[in-house]
Order: structure tokens, then C-alpha cells, then sequence
């Protein structure tokens, strides 16, 4: 029970870095660049932060990332252990790179540091097929941008 209660502590630590990590990266462009203030930045981030989660749930009916992840669990490898230890890893990642000034996702992150946790929770009994089904396209996703970037271009400019 005092674990579980460690948990949810750090669920509301990573809430808050999350705030403080994801804002630079939506509100400090339009700050900078003086199309608001501050003070307009954080409001007008909440209100649409609060209308996605309305449009999500009441008119596309449900959270698909959220289901799509759901679905995808092994719920036999998912323990208070592998919780903690992709909340510990994620929380250190958002506060690496924001210390250092890297632009990162931190729901990237943490379900990256929920995905190493679980399989390092594995111990060698997660059919090693099952993982590029699931991570595939999270790995692709960072490369095909830059793939394409550095694709050679036929023009001559």
C-alpha cells in the first residue's frame, strides 16, 4: 500500500514536470515571438488543452492512443515495479533534457520508459515477435522525418 501511495506521488511529480517541460516547447515560440503574453500563452494553451480532451471523448467517442496502448499490454509483465520504474526513467529524461534545452516529448518518454520497464520486467519470456509489432512504428517515427530530409535531391540546386 505504501508503494502504491509512492506511485501516485510520482504520477503528480511527472504531471507537474510535464506542465513546466511540454510548456516551453508549446508556448514559448508564440512568447518569444510577442503574438501574446504570457499570461494569454497559458490561457489559450489550457482552453484548447481542455477542448481536446471534450472533442476526443464526446465526439470521436473515445482516446485511441490511450486504447491502442491498452490493447497492447501484456498485463502479466505489468507490475507496481515496472510503474515506478517508467515514471523514475521518464521523470529523469524530462528533467535532462530540459535542463540541457533538448526539445523531447514527454508522453514519448514515458511510455518509452514504460515499454524498457516492462520488457526488462520480461526477463526473457516476451516472445521476441511481439515487440517489433509494437514498437516498430515508434522507432520509424523518429527516422522517417530525417530519412527523408537527407534523401538526396535530383535538382541540381
Amino acid at each position: 500500500m505504501t508503494f502504491l501511495v509512492v506511485i501516485i506521488i510520482l504520477a503528480f511529480i511527472f504531471d507537474y514536470i510535464n506542465g513546466f517541460h511540454d510548456a516551453a516547447n508549446s508556448i514559448a515560440t508564440i512568447v518569444s515571438t510577442k503574438v501574446l503574453t504570457p499570461f494569454q500563452a497559458v490561457l489559450w494553451a489550457a482552453l484548447f488543452n481542455f477542448a481536446a480532451f471534450f472533442v476526443s471523448k464526446y465526439i470521436y467517442g473515445e482516446f485511441k492512443v490511450g486504447n491502442t496502448i491498452a490493447k497492447s499490454v501484456f498485463e502479466e509483465f505489468i507490475t507496481l515495479k515496472v510503474i515506478f520504474s517508467g515514471l523514475v526513467a521518464a521523470i529523469t529524461w524530462n528533467l535532462l533534457t530540459w535542463w540541457y534545452g533538448i526539445p523531447s516529448s514527454s508522453s514519448h518518454t514515458l511510455i518509452g520508459g514504460f515499454i524498457g520497464a516492462a520488457v526488462a520486467n520480461a526477463h526473457g519470456s516476451l516472445p521476441l515477435s511481439t515487440i517489433p509489432r509494437y514498437c516498430l512504428r515508434y522507432i520509424l517515427s523518429y527516422w522517417r522525418p530525417l530519412s527523408v530530409w537527407w534523401w538526396p535531391s535530383s535538382s541540381p540546386c
